[in-house]
């Protein structure tokens, strides 16, 4: 989509929660979601609930409090949201849950590559195991702390929604999917792409000289 004009000002990038308003939440609490746009130099210019725009400023900006609520709703929401799927979802319970069930039940303790995979997986069984009995499911802290009416549903949802590892990294492994640099010149200077293409190139030479080292032992103590 092209990015929004107003008062002669364009909005080319946006940050989305809205999805979430999808989720029923308790009584005595607000539902979670919004979208931030911003400007060219990265400044807040509007929010939005999925269906309205709240702008900033020009003719038809809301008030200053109208505004202070939208934004605290994004920023809430942004807190809440990167907690429950980037981190808690998406780091913990699928992708270190998949290394560390697949090295454990695929590979002999004396093989290589899951001496490999220990330095990526260790410490997950314990913690997300922890995070399985006191964060997800119903009547947990978890529960208590997020606004959710029903924390399983939400869960789910949300879970539904996750990315493949595959397709997260994939600006990484080649930044040329990035958006254009001219029309979006924060992008190549976000410290995720610029420093977080040097350690994805410093993790692929030590799988690959990790491969090489240990090729003749590979098939070996299944």
């Amino acid at each position: 989509d092209p990015p929004l004009e107003h008062g002669g000002e364009t909005a080319p990038y946006v940050v989305r929660t809205s999805y979430a308003r999808a989720a029923d939440v308790r009584e005595g609490f607000d539902l979670l979601g919004a979208d931030m746009y911003f400007s060219k130099d990265g400044m807040p210019m509007a929010v939005s609930d999925g269906k309205n725009m709240f702008w900033r400023s020009g003719d038809d900006a809301v008030s200053p409090d109208t505004w202070q609520y939208w934004k605290f709703v994004w920023r809430a929401s942004m807190s809440t949201l990167t907690t429950i799927k980037e981190h808690l979802l998406f780091s913990h319970m699928a992708t270190s849950n998949i290394y560390a069930t697949a090295s454990r039940q695929v590979l002999s303790p004396t093989h290589p590559f899951r001496r490999f995979m220990t330095r990526f997986t260790f410490g997950s069984i314990f913690i997300n195991g922890q995070a399985q009995n006191f964060i997800f499911g119903s009547k947990t802290i978890g529960s208590r702390a997020f606004p959710f009416a029903n924390q399983n549903a939400a869960v789910d949802f949300i879970w539904q929604s996750l990315p493949t590892v595959w397709d997260v990294f994939l600006p990484l492994r080649d930044p040329s999917t990035l958006p254009d640099k001219e029309s979006y010149p924060m992008f190549g200077q976000m410290p995720y792409y610029t420093n977080g293409t040097h350690v994805y190139s410093m993790l692929q030479s030590l799988l690959v000289d990790f491969l090489k080292l240990y090729k003749d032992d590979w098939c070996k103590g299944f």
